[in-house]
């Protein structure tokens, strides 16, 4: 089996954060986005993955080329965007008539992902695409399906004000190459995968259901949510760790560009969590002289005694600021989810890496 990751998006609804980093390597727990997927997939029977790219190719190039996942990883640069079919049928010859695992790369996912690709080996006769569900709370703001008693899709919603349900499209599917005939009869270069082939190929799509974790990060809330939901803490790949090197301690610069994409975006004044100390994060950025009712502290590190740090940060605030975290490096094991529970603040972590 081979994978496409589409990470070629704009990320417009992320602005003020993707101007400066594309969407597909924005930190969750200190590691970027396509890590996660990388990681996934390198523990299946995926054993290429294609990548697709246009908005800041570079620097996702940049990441990929010496990431640990460098040799299962090849790239496709897209002057005008394809769609998720177009892309599909322009690279037609990477995939070798295998099985496809096809990923939106701007969703945060963690599920049994060896038990996604049995489900789609054991389908129902007559199928052929498995796409991944989730339940969603806004089931207006989703691509709702119905199912048959095989758990084969009957009908679509596609966001719709009053949907019959909240079983949603998770935009994670295993294609059979069959379905590259469909997209050669279309004659197009742009094909949209969601409009112009799932319709195509309703009654003939098994479903697999994702109940540990779910999400598109599409704007700067959801993002947020994120951070504070997703279950897994950082990890550290083996072997060369380019996220250290690229927003790490050895790129300050990047990180602090970063940091003030992540102010902005949620309309936070960046203020010091420990001011009687030199924080090297802030250094190039004179601290404002009246705060917002939004202040992100900012710290290089987790301090130990983080917990009374927080206390005696509201204490001098306005009892209706919102407070927001960022530490520039923590170490494995770092858990955004973890500090929301104990502490009630939503943190951002740049680099999760070995700290020495």
């Amino acid at each position: 089996m081979r994978a496409l990751l589409l990470a070629a998006g704009l990320g417009t609804r992320l602005h003020k954060l993707t101007t400066i980093i594309p969407k597909c390597l924005l930190p969750i727990n200190g590691r970027p986005l396509l890590e996660y997927w990388l990681k996934y997939l390198s523990e299946t029977e995926v054993t290429s993955v294609l990548v697709n790219l246009h908005y800041l190719p570079n620097m996702v190039r940049e990441y990929l080329v010496q990431s640990p996942f460098a040799s299962q990883v090849s790239t496709a640069y897209e002057e005008t965007l394809l769609g998720t079919g177009g892309t599909l049928l322009h690279n037609k010859e990477f995939f070798r008539e295998e099985p496809i695992m096809l990923i939106h790369a701007d969703n945060i996912c963690f599920c049994n992902f060896r038990e996604f690709i049995r489900s789609h080996h054991e389908r129902p006769a007559g199928t052929e695409i498995t796409m991944m569900t989730f339940t969603t709370p806004t089931p207006q703001t989703c691509g709702i399906i119905e199912l048959d008693a095989r758990g084969v899709v009957k009908a679509f919603h596609e966001k719709v004000e009053n949907p019959p349900g909240n079983l949603a499209n998770a935009a994670v599917y295993i294609v059979q190459p069959s379905v590259f005939e469909f997209l050669a009869s279309l004659e197009k270069l742009v094909i949209d995968f969601s409009t112009e082939v799932l319709p195509h190929y309703l009654g003939q799509i098994y479903t697999y259901h994702n109940a540990v974790y779910h999400r598109d990060i599409g704007n700067i809330k959801s993002l947020m949510k994120a951070q504070i939901e997703f279950p897994q803490a950082a990890e550290i790949p083996q072997g060369n760790d380019f996220w250290n090197s690229y927003c790490g301690a050895d790129n300050l610069s990047r990180a602090q560009n970063i940091m003030l994409a992540f102010s902005k975006a949620s309309g936070a004044s960046l203020w010091p969590l420990m001011p009687e100390k030199a924080c090297r994060m802030l250094e190039r950025y004179p601290l404002p002289t009246i705060l917002n009712e939004k202040v992100m502290l900012v710290s290089d590190e987790v301090p130990l005694d983080l917990k009374t740090r927080i206390k005696k940060a509201k204490k001098s605030l306005p009892e209706s600021t919102q407070l927001f975290l960022l530490f520039h490096t923590v170490p494995p094991g770092f858990s955004s989810r973890e500090i929301f529970k104990t502490l009630g603040v939503i943190s951002f972590a740049i680099c999760a890496c070995r700290i020495k």
